[in-house]
């Protein structure tokens, strides 16, 4: 079996736009082919959460999601991603190793309004 290379990082956007390089962030900046991850698992912390964002993430890939795939191109391939509320998780591969990936599952509990938002306790 190959050793695999795994890439995590965790950001908090401060509800901005995805308008910066996200290069550094992901230490891809010269990075030969042999020495890429080939898996990175990302989280982001307070991504805009407005029901008119929720609503448009649920049809189409979010702006964070989109700059992602937008810079690793199409060497990598969103295997899944996971919203809740302001927090945004997502794990991309390698397409080499599409054929070995299998049974993905994610557990998690959304609570409060509709699984949407945070519930608050009095």
């Amino acid at each position: 079996m190959d050793n695999l290379r795994l890439y995590l990082a965790t950001y908090n956007v401060g509800t901005s736009s995805p308008d910066q390089d996200l290069r550094e962030l992901l230490s891809i900046t010269d990075r030969k082919s042999e020495t890429r991850p080939d898996f990175f698992a990302l989280s982001f912390q307070e991504v805009k959460a407005q029901p008119q964002n929720m609503l448009m993430d649920t049809l189409f890939d979010d702006p964070w999601t989109f700059a992602i795939k937008e810079l690793l191109q199409r060497d990598y391939i969103k295997l899944k991603s996971l919203r809740l509320q302001g927090l945004l998780l997502i794990v991309f591969s390698l397409r080499k190793h599409l054929l070995n990936i299998r049974e993905i599952d994610s557990e998690y509990t959304r609570t409060g309004l509709g699984g949407m938002w945070v519930s608050i306790l009095k």
